[in-house]
């Protein structure tokens, strides 16, 4: 009786453990299975996803221009500076606005103002200055051109003067008026689709001394857009 009980304990302890062995070793199947299924997934996203071509966020500033050919704006606008420091001190103003003529040349008109002021030690003198220009410029390349200018200024030959002591300010105001032949060159640094930099270096053909603001040759500086 006691050996057909161990028999029959025995029995149910293996039927147990091989349930226990069948059952682990499905869940191991269906783990592999499913693990398997999800790289597969994986590997198919990857291979049907394509490289799409980025575009670049950086974009020069410089318009790139044949040197042959400048291709000059139906209009243009701009502001050119003559400043001089020192004893006497001088700061030109002249904004314009110039047309297109051709491929290569352009004219514009300009009104100038000028402030002077000159220190001899004693006595503080300021006078204003105005006029108008009218120019033509030419572009062989996109870097120089040529310039020619015919003006008018209206100089003031008395001002005010003020004495730095005892404060008092005398005001004398003597006018001349009288024109000027320009010409001379140019470098222009272009900046963007119209924004440029002028550098100019003038010379003055009938330069007169009452009526001439700077000397035989002066330095221009302009901006354009």
């Amino acid at each position: 009786m006691k050996i057909k009980l161990f028999t029959h304990q025995h029995l149910s302890k293996t039927c147990l453990l091989h349930a226990v062995l069948f059952f682990a070793s499905m869940s191991i199947g269906y783990g592999q299975f499913v693990e398997k299924k999800a790289d597969t997934t994986k590997k198919d996203t990857i291979k049907t996803t394509t490289a799409k071509p980025v575009k670049s966020i950086i974009k020069t500033v410089i318009k790139e221009v044949s040197e042959s050919a400048y291709n000059i704006p139906q209009w243009s606008f701009g502001v050119q500076l003559v400043p001089r420091f020192g004893n006497t001190t001088l700061i030109e103003i002249a904004p314009f606005a110039a047309k297109k003529l051709s491929d290569k040349l352009l004219g514009g008109l300009g009104i100038v103002y000028a402030f002077q002021q000159t220190d001899n030690g004693t006595t503080t003198t300021s006078r204003s200055h105005f006029g108008a220009r009218l120019f033509t410029q030419y572009y062989p390349t996109k870097y120089l051109f040529g310039h020619a200018e015919l003006g008018a200024m209206s100089i003031e030959s008395g001002g005010t003067t003020t004495d730095p002591t005892t404060g008092q300010t005398v005001t004398v105001s003597n006018r001349n008026t009288g024109t000027d032949l320009i010409v001379g060159g140019g470098f222009r640094f272009p900046v963007g689709k119209k924004l440029a930099l002028q550098v100019m270096v003038l010379h003055d053909m009938i330069r007169q001394d009452n009526t001439s603001l700077h000397g035989l040759t002066s330095i221009r500086l302009g901006v354009t857009f």
